[in-house]
């Protein structure tokens, strides 16, 4: 079965759009200002409500604190959260929102996921920087992100079997504005090496 795909990062609806056309399951906006694809609450609601139905909407945050979550849930209409920064388990799970969490790691077997095993987590995302390789296994679905392109996420795919992968300068022309001609080649990609897995 091919991963699933989450083209992030997504700034514009033109970009939301073709992602959903080419085969993404997910996209995700980033709500953390320091970002260069950092999106509005504004501008989200307009890239939400322009996608097609059974796309994942996934939102990305930074150590936000309880009341910026509560916020961000009554002004963009998300199907997840995606928690990218140094939160505890005991956050995540405090707020009975679906979730992802993920984690930087520099090496493989950086990250202990034993606790994060047991949680109410739907997957944890590994964020490997720009080596797109990790050799951590944990009960959980894994996501697989970091370093990705058309042209690397294929052996990934093939040597860490993920149930999904997450892009996003990867398939991109200047920060937060995408390529549609690499996002169509990561997408075929993705559905190539699932062929040979």
């Amino acid at each position: 079965m091919s991963p699933r795909i989450k083209i992030c990062g997504i700034t514009h609806v033109k970009d939301a759009l073709s992602a959903a056309a080419l085969g993404a399951d997910a996209i995700g906006l980033i709500f953390y200002p320091k970002s260069p694809r950092f999106v509005t609450f504004e501008k989200a609601r307009a890239i939400v409500q322009a996608l097609p139905p059974f796309l994942t909407v996934v939102g990305v945050v930074v150590n936000p604190t309880t009341d910026e979550l509560l916020l961000l849930r009554k002004e963009v209409p998300l199907d997840l959260i995606q928690f990218h920064g140094n939160e505890t388990l005991e956050f995540c799970e405090s707020l009975s929102f679906p979730y992802l969490k993920a984690f930087r790691v520099s090496t493989p077997n950086e990250v202990n996921f034993s606790k994060w095993e047991e949680s109410h987590a739907r997957g944890l995302l590994m964020d490997m920087g720009d080596s797109g390789e990790s050799y951590v296994k944990c009960r959980k679905p894994l996501i697989l992100a970091g370093g990705l392109t058309p042209e690397t996420v294929g052996i990934a795919i093939q040597k860490l079997k993920p149930s999904a992968v997450d892009v996003c300068r990867g398939v991109e022309r200047a920060p937060g504005v995408k390529d549609e001609k690499k996002l169509r080649a990561f997408v075929k990609a993705v559905k190539m090496a699932s062929v040979f897995t």
